[in-house]
């Protein structure tokens, strides 16, 4: 463990593992896990969770917890991505947006049929026996470094599965947004938030930041947003309220994690 300060307070930071990953894709899970272990606290953050049978089949990349309930995350990073042109790209994300929706269907499909385990830095094993804890949003995340509309492939890239809301969106998107909101129910919130769009928006991974924005705007909701072109409209017509929105939720989120360290003593606070 390494010590790093948030807001004022020593945190423990997960080191890298001893052996070095093999891929970009495995470089980028851990990086991502190291990321959201920051705002989230990284007792709430699961990577790689998988079956706990003989198969040890990998459900999903992360699995974000809190107070029984969660939300699912498959991950794909493209191996070279500066070596694709925008016409290479498209085709790219298209392909690994349904690979991806196919590994998160997978693990939703077995949730709450068989137990569930994984590594946790700080915890050791971790072992869901009955299950993935009730899951409230499936999100697949996708390397990308423009937009990339997913509508001829509709039919391939469900919106829901078993009551489960997916939504699509790049990884550097969804590490922002992590960000902007720091904490699970937070995140839970906004992704209900944003099923109001209309479907089409709901296709489009990527331009993420006009949406959140909006959101905090409006405190919490995104009612009356009718695609990110409106989003950016009323952002820009408002760009000294968010602001002073965002100046009041970094004091307020500050605040928060500074009750959280000392109230989770040797749990999240070095001693």
């Amino acid at each position: 463990m390494a010590e790093i300060l948030l807001h004022g307070k020593k945190v423990r930071r997960v080191l890298p593992m001893p052996h070095a990953p093999k891929s970009r894709t495995e470089w980028a899970e851990r990086k991502i896990e190291e990321l959201l272990s920051l705002p989230f606290i990284a007792e709430f953050v699961f990577r790689s969770p998988k079956k706990l049978d003989t198969t040890e089949k990998e459900v999903a990349d992360l699995l974000l917890v809190h107070k029984g309930e969660g939300v699912l995350v498959s991950q794909k990073m493209q191996e070279g991505p500066g070596s694709r042109t925008q016409h290479k790209n498209e085709p790219w994300v298209r392909k690994n947006a349904k690979t991806a929706a196919n590994q998160l269907i997978g693990g939703i499909r077995s949730a709450n049929k068989e137990p569930i385990w994984c590594n946790h830095p700080r915890r050791g094993k971790v072992t869901f026996s009955e299950g993935l804890p009730t899951l409230r949003h499936g999100i697949v995340i996708v390397e990308t470094w423009a937009p990339v509309d997913l509508k001829a492939d509709e039919l391939e890239l469900a919106l829901t599965y078993e009551g489960v809301p997916i939504t699509y969106m790049s990884v550097n998107d969804f590490v922002n947004l992590v960000f902007k909101l720091r904490t699970v129910p937070e995140l839970i919130a906004f992704l209900d938030a944003r099923r109001s769009l209309p479907i089409p928006c709901l296709r489009v991974i990527g331009d993420e930041k006009c949406l959140v924005e909006m959101y905090l705007l409006q405190n919490g909701t995104l009612a009356g947003c009718i695609g990110r072109s409106y989003a950016k409209l009323v952002v820009a017509s408002r760009h000294s309220e968010l602001a002073e929105v965002l100046r009041k939720k970094a004091e307020y989120d500050a605040a928060a994690i500074e009750r959280l360290l000392v109230l989770g003593g040797n749990t999240v606070e070095d001693s």
